[in-house]
């Protein structure tokens, strides 16, 4: 796979914040701290997005790996239903 991306996004902005703590308790220097460093997502709600056809085979296969697991699952869910039944019906 390569690590390559299809699109370009735009990273996230740091804004740094006031801070004053609410209520005591953690360290000394948790009680000292006086700003605090947000990650700002960026908007990107008009951006397109078309995946590359590495991107879309990766996502196939793993949508694919969570319906197996789901479907085992099921079936060991029911089994242990199975045999907790049997165990009450034994007693």
């Amino acid at each position: 796979m390569s690590s390559e991306t299809s699109t370009t996004w735009p990273t996230h902005s740091v804004e740094t914040l006031p801070w004053q703590q609410q209520v005591r308790g953690g360290t000394r220097e948790d009680r000292m701290m006086n700003s605090v460093d947000a990650a700002i997502p960026p908007f990107m709600s008009e951006l397109g997005y078309a995946p590359s056809l590495e991107e879309v085979v990766a996502s196939e296969r793993a949508l694919l790996a969570v319906a197996q697991a789901s479907e085992v699952l099921a079936e060991l869910d029911d089994l242990d239903r199975r045999i907790q039944d049997a165990m009450k019906a034994e007693q």
